[in-house]
C-alpha cells in the first residue's frame, strides 16, 4: 500500500470509529446484561431522542415528562446504564448524525439545524472539541480521504 495512503486510511478509520463509538457502547449493553426493563427504556431514550432531534428546544425536561420519571432518576439510569448523563447522550447522537450528514455532503450550516442547534458557530465549537477537527475541517478530510481512495482503487483496476 502506498505511504501517503496509511496515513489517510487511518484518518478515516478513525472518524468512522469515533462516529460509531456510541452506538457500539449501546449494541454492546443491549447483548450484555441489560436486563428487559433497561432494554426497554434504552429504547425508548432513543425513540424520544430520535424523533425530536432536529427540534433545538428538545431538552432533558422532555424525556422526563414523556417518560414520567423524575430528572435525577432519569440522571441516575443513564449514569448506571451508559456512564453519561442524558445530555451528554443527546449530544452525541446529535453529532453522530452530523457526522453522518456531512459525509452525505450537507452544507455545515444545514447539518447544525438538522442536528437541533439553533447556531451553527456553537454547533461548530461542539463539533470540533468532540471530534478534534472543526465541521470544515471533517469535509476537508474526507474528500481527501475520498479521493486518495479513489485514486488508488483505479490504479488497482486499471494498472
Amino acid at each position: 500500500m502506498k505511504p501517503f495512503l496509511i496515513g489517510t486510511m487511518r484518518q478515516l478509520i478513525e472518524i468512522i470509529c469515533h462516529a460509531t463509538q456510541l452506538t457500539d457502547e449501546v449494541c454492546l449493553l443491549y447483548g450484555q446484561s441489560l436486563n428487559d426493563i433497561d432494554k426497554k427504556f434504552i429504547l425508548l431514550i432513543n425513540q424520544l431522542i430520535d424523533k425530536n432531534i432536529s427540534n433545538n428546544e428538545f431538552a432533558v425536561t422532555d424525556i422526563t415528562q414523556a417518560m414520567a420519571i423524575s430528572r435525577s432518576l432519569l440522571h441516575t439510569k443513564m449514569k448506571n446504564l451508559l456512564n453519561m448523563s442524558i445530555g451528554e447522550y443527546i449530544r452525541h447522537k446529535r453529532l453522530a448524525l452530523a457526522s453522518e450528514l456531512l459525509m452525505k455532503g450537507f452544507s455545515v450550516s444545514e447539518t447544525a439545524y438538522r442536528c437541533g442547534f439553533s447556531d451553527p458557530n456553537y454547533f461548530s465549537k461542539v463539533f470540533k472539541k468532540f471530534y478534534g477537527k472543526s465541521p470544515t475541517e471533517f469535509i476537508v478530510a474526507l474528500k481527501k480521504i475520498t479521493s486518495q481512495l479513489y485514486f488508488y482503487l483505479f490504479d488497482l483496476v486499471f494498472p
